[in-house]
C-alpha cells in the first residue's frame, strides 16, 4: 500500500502547478535574487557594496595634503571628487560640504584644515583635526575613511616623519655632521620615492596606524599620525536641531512602510476574483456597473486604506519611538508620498489580480513579486550595502521610487529647499506607474465581461 499512496500524492502534486511552483520553483527564484545582490550574479563576481563617493575640500593646500589626496584618489572602494563650494568663508565652506552629505548627493566628506601639514606626526597638543562628515545611515563609512585617511598620511608624508625624528635626535643627541646631513638627504629621498608609485600616487600602507616598536606613541585610528574627528552629517548640519525628524528608526520606518503597504492590499485584491469564483461578477457587471467602474472602486477602497495604514504606522512612530513629524514641510512630504504610493499600490495590485485566475495564484504571485521587489528595492537590506547595478535596478520599481522619496522627507531633507521640488520627479514616476498599472488591468479585466 505504500507505493500505491506515494503514486497517488505525486500524482495530485503534479496536477496542482501551483503547489509544483512553490515547492521547486520559489526556493530557486529566492535563492537566485540573492544571489545577484550578495553574490555577484551567476559569474561568482564581486558581491562588495557599491563605491563610497567621497568630495574632499583641502583647506590646507600643502604639499602634504595634497599627496594624501592622490592616495585616497588610487583607492578602487573610494570614487572621490573635489569639492568646489560657492562660499568664500572657511565655515560657510563647510556648511555647504556638509549639507551636501545630508541631502545623499555624497556618501560623505572628507575636509582637510589649514595648518594639516605642520600637524603630521605631532603628537600631544592642540593639533587641527581632518573632519570626516558621513551618512549615519552607513556608519561603515566613518571607520573605513578613519583607516584610509591614516594610512594615506603614513604614505603622503615619508619625509615629514623622517624629519621628526631627526629634530629629536638633534635634540638630545646633538648636531649631525656635514657627512651625516649628507645621508640623512639621500635616506629621505629614497623613503620619499619608495613610498610613491611610477604615476607619482601614492600607496597606504595598511600597517601604518600600528604602534611602534620602539616605545613611542601607540598611534590609534583618530588620534595617530594625524588627528581625526568624525560626526554624521545629521549631527554636523546647523539646522538640524530644529528639524531633526528622529534617529535611524525614520529610516526604517519608510523602509517597512512600502513593503507592508503591499502585502495588506495584496490580502484585500482576493475580492476581485471572490467575485469570478461565486459568480458574483456576472451580475454586478450586468447591470449598471461597467468593469471599469468596478476596478475603480477597489482601487479606491485600497488606497483609502492604504493611506490609512501608513498614517497609523507614522502616528505610532511619532509616539512611541519620538519620530518628530511636527515640521510641517515634513507632514507635507509624508502626505504626498503616502497618497502617491497607496495609489501605485493599489493600481499594481490589481493588475496582478486581474492576471491571475484564482485566490491562490495571487497569494503566491503577489508574495514573490513583494518579496523580490523589497529586495531590490531596498525594503529589505538597508541601501548603503547594496551594490550599485541593484540600486539602478530599484529604479525600475515603484516601491524603489516610493521608498527614496520617503526617505527624502525623512532623512535627507534639507530645510533650504522646497519639499515639493524635491519630491517632483519621485511623485510624477510613480503616479505614471500608477495610471500604467491600472490601464493594464482595465484591458486584462475585459475577459471577464459577459459578452
Amino acid at each position: 500500500m505504500l507505493l500505491p499512496m506515494l503514486k497517488a500524492q505525486w500524482i495530485s502534486l503534479k496536477r496542482d502547478r501551483l503547489a509544483l511552483f512553490l515547492v521547486f520553483v520559489l526556493p530557486v527564484i529566492f535563492f537566485s535574487v540573492f544571489a545577484v545582490i550578495f553574490g555577484g550574479g551567476a559569474g561568482g563576481g564581486s558581491s562588495r557594496p557599491a563605491n563610497l563617493k567621497v568630495t574632499i575640500l583641502d583647506l590646507d593646500k600643502s604639499k602634504s595634503s595634497m599627496a594624501m589626496l592622490k592616495s585616497i584618489q588610487n583607492l578602487e572602494s573610494v570614487d572621490t571628487s573635489i569639492a568646489e563650494p560657492q562660499a568664500t568663508t572657511a565655515d560657510k565652506a563647510e556648511a555647504e560640504i556638509v549639507r551636501m552629505v545630508r541631502t545623499n548627493s555624497v556618501d560623505a566628506a572628507i575636509i582637510f584644515p589649514p595648518g594639516l601639514e605642520g600637524s603630521i606626526a605631532s603628537f600631544g597638543g592642540d593639533r587641527p583635526a581632518v573632519k570626516v562628515i558621513y551618512d549615519a545611515a552607513n556608519p561603515i563609512a566613518q571607520n573605513m575613511l578613519t583607516g584610509v585617511l591614516q594610512g594615506s598620511a603614513f604614505a603622503a608624508a615619508p619625509e615629514i616623519l623622517i624629519d621628526r625624528g631627526l629634530q629629536q635626535f638633534r635634540t638630545f643627541g646633538g648636531p649631525f655632521s656635514t657627512q651625516q646631513e649628507a645621508a640623512v638627504q639621500l635616506m629621505t629621498g629614497f623613503l620619499g620615492s619608495a613610498n610613491t608609485s611610477t604615476d607619482g600616487n601614492s600607496t597606504p600602507d595598511p600597517d601604518a596606524t600600528k604602534s611602534n616598536n620602539s616605545g613611542g606613541p601607540a598611534l590609534s585610528m583618530n588620534d595617530g599620525l594625524i588627528r581625526i574627528e568624525t560626526a554624521s552629517a545629521q549631527q554636523a548640519s546647523p539646522t538640524e536641531s530644529k528639524t531633526r525628524v528622529g534617529s535611524m528608526i525614520a529610516y526604517y520606518a519608510a523602509s517597512v512602510a512600502v513593503m507592508f503597504l503591499m502585502f495588506s492590499m495584496a490580502g484585500s485584491a482576493s475580492a476581485l476574483l471572490e467575485h469570478q469564483e461565486r459568480g458574483t461578477l456576472e451580475r454586478l457587471i450586468s447591470g449598471q456597473m461597467s468593469i471599469v467602474q468596478l476596478l475603480f472602486s477597489h482601487w479606491a477602497f485600497f488606497v483609502i486604506t492604504g493611506i490609512a495604514q501608513l498614517i497609523v504606522m507614522f502616528a505610532f512612530a511619532a509616539i512611541v519611538f519620538k519620530v518628530n513629524l511636527t515640521s510641517p514641510p515634513v507632514l507635507l512630504g509624508c502626505g504626498l508620498m503616502t497618497i502617491a504610493t497607496s495609489m501605485a499600490s493599489a493600481s499594481f495590485i490589481i493588475m496582478l489580480a486581474t492576471m491571475c485566475r484564482s485566490r491562490k495564484q495571487l497569494e503566491s504571485i503577489s508574495t514573490t513579486l513583494i518579496l523580490i521587489m523589497s529586495a531590490f528595492g531596498g525594503s529589505m537590506v538597508p541601501r548603503p550595502f547594496l551594490p550599485e547595478f541593484v540600486k539602478n535596478t530599484s529604479k525600475l520599481t515603484f516601491n524603489g521610487w516610493a521608498l527614496d522619496g520617503f526617505l527624502k522627507v525623512l532623512w535627507y531633507y534639507d530645510p533650504t529647499q522646497g519639499i515639493v521640488g524635491v519630491l517632483k520627479w519621485h511623485l510624477a514616476v510613480i503616479l505614471f506607474m500608477s495610471i500604467g498599472f491600472f490601464l493594464i488591468a482595465a484591458l486584462r479585466a475585459k475577459r471577464w465581461t459577459v459578452a
